[in-house]
């Protein structure tokens, strides 16, 4: 059963907002910061860019270009000799898609990045992006969450990495936060608006070392460079269990809400997130979550996996809650029983290990990518494959439903034990065409050195044709790597 692979990623699928700490790699400082003058994620024609001006970005378009970029988190990566620093990779989006040749590499150690990379920092374990300042380039959001303070106590430190029209150039660190935040950003990082004033906020959700100082924190926005933004300070503790979830607005009031596992919704109110469950709804005990309008009717909802076995399948399931004008409205499970999703319901699939939401074929109905990481694929055990499901007029279906694995024609590479294809999904437009392409990572392939593959999108939605894949050798990322390439994408 190749047990030690299977406890690595079953560990990291269990635990996957923790921080995402799976990738690992090395950058010396001729790599770090590579690019022009400290500007990272440029893509072909940046400076021509005429965003500025023009209105807030989309996330992850860092150059106002229209066109957004993948950011793959290596946390565990190795830089100027300090082991498990973290850096990130950037690959700018492109009218063909991702541009590979055009990748950069982003750490501490990079000019005008803040700070200095030191030993377990964990730097780009968890991400989020937003056009903070509103001028047409999208910002992009960093946790180091094992950044230690004088006192050696791992309170975490987040980064604003600023979008230009030559990309990310310079960066701000946030104020380090109160002293009864540990780990800031090491279960999720979001920015959002959480009290209706216009300017963006961020939600940090803190998973730390001892279980008490477990918490949601908030940083108020304005966030302009130049300006410090006063301290995260705490909405939520829970001593119970680890803080996992979601923000987005379930009951259209412009006002963001964050949905936590087996807690439930805290209300974005003109005062901020209310300290207490504003809506109580049975609530999925998961790790991994994401939100977008499904049935197409204005109001957000919550897609959250049931991997492990949910008691409603013994492969895992996907539990939706859709939201309303009064908040939660109802909700509905699929998995690979439900009729039209291919496959079969088999423990320890893991099915809903990751996901992602974004409208495939433009229909303007979001879809769901699902990841199964542990399925098998005929005799390769744990192989792992990705199903979309599609959004309608009823939310969510099996109708429709496809699956991808390297046994779909098209999809370069062959299904091999342990592979974990899917056990990271990304559903983003990278080629400014209106539909969102899937991008797939396989942290286990070639023996735990993992791979990353992208599939463009038609009017039909997803399509095998035309997908591409690539790794550390073919992105020329310093060696070693440590392995499990990918384990960390988009969210």
């Amino acid at each position: 059963m190749h047990s030690r692979t299977r406890l690595t990623l079953a560990t990291a699928a269990a635990a996957a907002l923790t921080g995402g700490l799976l990738a690992s790699g090395a950058v010396p400082a001729s790599a770090a910061g590579s690019g022009a003058a400290a500007v990272f994620g440029a893509g072909p024609g940046a400076g021509a860019s005429t965003a500025a001006g023009s209105g807030a970005a989309r996330a992850y378009d860092f150059n106002g270009d229209g066109y957004r970029d993948l950011v793959i988190g290596v946390p565990r990566g190795t830089v100027n000799g300090a082991r498990s620093a973290g850096y990130l990779v950037v690959i700018p989006g492109s009218g063909t898609g991702l541009k590979t040749s055009a990748r950069r590499v982003i750490s501490q150690a990079s000019p005008s990045v803040p700070g200095t990379p030191e030993a377990n920092d964990y730097f780009g374990a968890k991400r989020g992006s937003a056009d903070l300042k509103r001028d047409g380039y999208a910002d992009l959001v960093v946790s180091a969450s094992g950044e230690a303070g004088a006192d050696g106590v791992q309170n975490g430190r987040t980064t604003i990495l600023w979008g230009s029209a030559s990309g990310l150039a310079g960066g701000t660190f946030l104020p380090a936060p109160a002293p009864n935040v540990n780990s800031l950003g090491s279960a999720g990082l979001f920015p959002a608006d959480v009290d209706g004033d216009g300017a963006t906020d961020l939600v940090s959700l803190n998973v730390a070392p001892d279980p008490k100082f477990h918490s949601v924190s908030v940083t108020s926005g304005p966030f302009t460079p130049g300006t410090t933004p006063p301290a995260a300070h705490e909405v939520y503790r829970d001593q119970l269990q680890e803080p996992h979830g979601t923000v987005a607005d379930v009951d259209g009031d412009d006002r963001a809400d964050l949905f936590l596992n087996q807690v439930g919704y805290q209300h974005g109110t003109p005062l901020g997130l209310t300290p207490e469950p504003s809506w109580t709804f049975p609530s999925a005990n998961a790790a991994v979550f994401t939100s977008g309008d499904f049935d197409h009717d204005g109001y957000a909802d919550i897609a959250s996996g049931w991997y492990g076995g949910s008691g409603l399948s013994d492969g895992g399931s996907v539990h939706v809650v859709y939201g309303g004008p009064d908040g939660p409205a109802r909700s509905a499970d699929l998995s690979q029983a439900t009729p039209g999703v291919p496959g079969a319901d088999e423990v320890n699939d893991y099915f809903g290990a990751a996901l992602s939401t974004g409208d495939v074929n433009g229909d303007g109905y979001d879809d769901l990518a699902v990841g199964a990481p542990f399925e098998a694929i005929g005799s390769a055990g744990n192989a792992g494959s990705v199903t979309l499901l599609y959004g309608s007029a009823k939310g969510l279906t099996g109708k429709g439903a496809a699956v991808f694995h390297q046994g779909t024609p098209g999809v370069p590479g062959g299904n091999e034990i342990n592979d974990v294809f899917g056990r990271a999904v990304s559903l983003r437009d990278l080629n400014g065409d209106g539909r969102a392409d899937l991008t797939v990572s396989a942290p286990g392939e070639d023996h735990d050195t993992g791979r990353v593959w992208t599939f463009p999108t038609t009017a039909s939605g997803i399509t095998a044709a035309g997908a591409f894949t690539f790794d550390v050798k073919s992105l020329k990322l310093p060696d070693p790597t440590g392995g499990l390439f990918g384990a960390s994408l988009n969210d």
